[in-house]
């Protein structure tokens, strides 16, 4: 009866604190326990400190999870806690996702890094600031932000942003078409000098996110399930805030203010999905992180392309000094650390906030997804390198 008791108690333990963590032992891993606790420990610290209401967090090493494990609530008033199969809005981490899917199609020598992007979406054309170097846009410029072009207040236009209850994506082809999205783009007068400078643009990436599936002859949403998700068996892994908002484990947003947190109105971010609108799960992140750092790729991919994709494309990302010492690859922050280079990107939809890292060179990488934005949290997770401060010992 008593060692029934202990197993028992055991059992409420593992199900109270929603851990999931491999086992230390016989570990060909870098991390000790203590790591891992001091992660575990920090975590819960700094969510309370914030008062982030729930987060999940997974760490790859060479294709194998080495830890995952979630924090809080899904939706605080029902005190319903996050799972590994609670579904997030990761924002901008999209980017990462879109730019691999291209990586794959380069593999496969479906595209090329350089083609034109007329190539595969003939009305496109760009009101470009000229150099003294061939002006025709690539998939390589539209992936690293390098087209001079800034469309910050079109977006506003596109994704419902201000939190008015009474929008309507079927009012207006911006909020729902791609196409027409990339046509106002194409209207836009440059601010930069092509090539010369980032400037943040999320049509730009979704517009080679549309050139990929141009390529492949079906829609960009079709091609990421048919050629990632589904083969990764990423099964809660979504490109449209329709396929999930009605589903059970679905993670309810807030938006963090001075006196508390407010519940934020679901996003439709479906017009830019490729740059910002995938939704997943910790557990079908911790198979994409696999995906991408293990040699032995479960579906086809060149580790050559991988490292073209987190390779510097332009210098300056610090966004005027927020992020300093960042470049940008293609769909990537590249950043130095320790020696390190590290490829990564924030994310965030309106209610929520995600981390994604890797060290290419190390094969390890984590992935953070949360329900709380902005997130104080998010910033010390990236800029400061918590996570990487923790894990990685100074030899």
């Amino acid at each position: 009866m008593r060692k029934l008791r202990v197993i028992l108690s055991v059992l409420v333990f593992v199900i109270t604190t929603n851990q999931i963590m491999l086992s230390q032992e016989n570990s060909v891993y870098d991390f000790s326990k203590e790591n891992l606790n001091e992660l575990k420990e920090k975590i819960i610290a700094k969510q309370k400190e914030y008062n982030v209401p729930g987060l999940a967090l997974v760490v790859v090493k060479e294709g194998q999870v080495v830890y995952l494990e979630t924090f809080g609530y899904a939706d605080s008033e029902k005190k319903t806690p996050v799972t590994e199969n609670t579904i997030f809005p990761i924002g901008s981490s999209s980017k990462p996702m879109t730019a691999t899917m291209i990586a794959m199609l380069v593999s496969e020598g479906k595209m090329k890094w350089d083609d034109p992007v007329e190539k595969y979406l003939p009305y496109f054309k760009l009101k470009l600031k000229p150099s003294n170097i061939n002006t025709t846009t690539t998939i390589r410029d539209l992936l690293s932000h390098r087209t001079g072009i800034n469309t910050g207040p079109l977006i506003l236009k596109a994704v419902n942003f201000r939190q008015d209850p009474n929008w309507d994506p079927k009012d207006d082809a911006l909020k729902f078409s791609r196409e027409e999205l990339i046509k106002e783009m194409m209207k836009t007068e440059a601010v930069d000098t092509f090539r010369l400078k980032f400037n943040y643009n999320n049509i730009g990436i979704t517009t080679a996110g549309e050139s990929s599936a141009k390529a492949m002859d079906m829609t960009w949403d079709k091609l990421m399930k048919e050629k990632m998700f589904k083969p990764l068996s990423m099964l809660n892994t979504t490109t449209s805030i329709s396929q999930i908002e009605e589903m059970d484990n679905f993670a309810k947003g807030y938006l963090q203010g001075k006196v508390g947190n407010t519940t934020a109105l679901l996003t439709n971010m479906d017009v830019i999905s490729p740059a910002g609108g995938i939704n997943s799960t910790i557990n079908d992140m911790a198979k994409w992180l696999q995906f991408i750092l293990d040699k032995n790729h479960k579906i086809q991919i060149a580790d050559k392309e991988l490292d073209v994709m987190w390779t510097k494309q332009v210098n300056d990302a610090s966004f005027g000094g927020q992020m300093p010492n960042y470049s940008y690859g293609m769909g990537w922050f590249i950043k130095e650390w320790n020696n390190y280079k590290i490829a990564e990107h924030m994310g965030n939809a309106l209610g929520f906030s995600a981390n994604l890292s890797v060290i290419p060179e190390l094969g390890l990488g984590y992935v953070v997804l949360s329900n709380l934005m902005p997130s104080t949290l998010q910033h010390e997770i990236d800029i400061e390198n918590m996570i990487w401060e923790i894990l990685i010992q100074p030899n």
